[in-house]
């Protein structure tokens, strides 16, 4: 599921996928680790937010843990998005 970056603030759970851009207060993670070993970066009673850099990889990856039972979302446009 995308979300708008006027509803970033909602989550505590910041994850970085992606390996060129950071924002304050995430995580920089793997989405590679996260696939892989997922119980070890995610709580199922928690929520995430996952940001890449033009969000395409977020929301795939989001899709793929979210029917693994977490509950992640992806920033819509990514960092892109953040900067304008």
């Amino acid at each position: 599921m995308e979300i708008d970056k006027s509803k970033i603030n909602n989550f505590k759970n910041i994850i970085n996928i992606g390996n060129h851009n950071s924002f304050n207060g995430s995580i920089n993670i793997s989405y590679q680790k996260l696939l892989v070993y997922p119980d070890e970066y995610l709580d199922k009673n928690k929520e995430y937010l996952l940001i890449c850099e033009y969000g395409i990889k977020s929301k795939k990856i989001s899709e793929i843990l979210n029917r693994m039972g977490y509950h992640v979302y992806s920033l819509k446009g990514g960092f892109k998005n953040i900067k304008e």
